[in-house]
């Protein structure tokens, strides 16, 4: 019964001899995955992106709501940011404020400018006088644009993102287009 079990272990050496063989092409089908996962694995990542509608974005006499939403925020405090558009395509109705900063309870400041000419929103989020921030997932703020004239217009996003204490974050900002026809 001892040659068995020890004749088992000599079959069972190759294979993962050949698993290790296996294993390169495997890992050569995870290089073009490995930026594919970083992606999804980077959720920990503070990112703010736009969401705007569907593309051709048709709104001849309807408002179109493009909100801006941030993932993966770990004790942010401070949210300045600023929205570039193309003023010969697209106005601004209105800038609302979003329920994420005042998650948990907290005290927010809300403030927006629009400058229609540049073709700049800049919007500013602050929690008063709070020590932990807030952290996960939300709406931060939703811009309600109007089409005045037809073709693209690129969403472009910026700004500084602080902690409690003002300690700036490191941030990602994605871009967006609209295209009105």
């Amino acid at each position: 019964m001892t040659p068995p079990p020890a004749q088992a272990v000599p079959p069972a050496t190759p294979p993962p001899a050949a698993a290790a063989q296996q294993a390169p092409p495997a890992q050569a089908a995870q290089v073009p995955a490995a930026p594919v996962a970083a992606q999804p694995a980077q959720p920990d990542a503070l990112r703010i992106i736009l969401t705007p509608p569907g593309t051709p974005l048709i709104v001849a006499s309807s408002p179109a709501t493009v909100p801006v939403s941030v993932f993966g925020a770990s004790r942010m405090s401070t949210v300045t940011l600023s929205l570039r558009f193309d003023p010969k395509v697209l106005r601004v109705r209105m800038v609302q404020e979003g329920t994420f900063m005042a998650s948990g309870g907290g005290t927010v400041t809300f403030a927006q400018q629009v400058d229609a000419a540049a073709g700049r929103v800049d919007i500013t989020l602050t929690r008063a006088g709070d020590s932990t921030g807030v952290s996960g997932d939300g709406v931060l703020a939703s811009v309600v644009f109007d089409a005045i004239g037809s073709g693209v217009s690129p969403l472009g996003l910026g700004g500084v993102v602080t902690a409690p204490g003002g300690l700036p974050m490191p941030v990602q900002f994605g871009q967006a287009s609209i295209t009105v026809r």
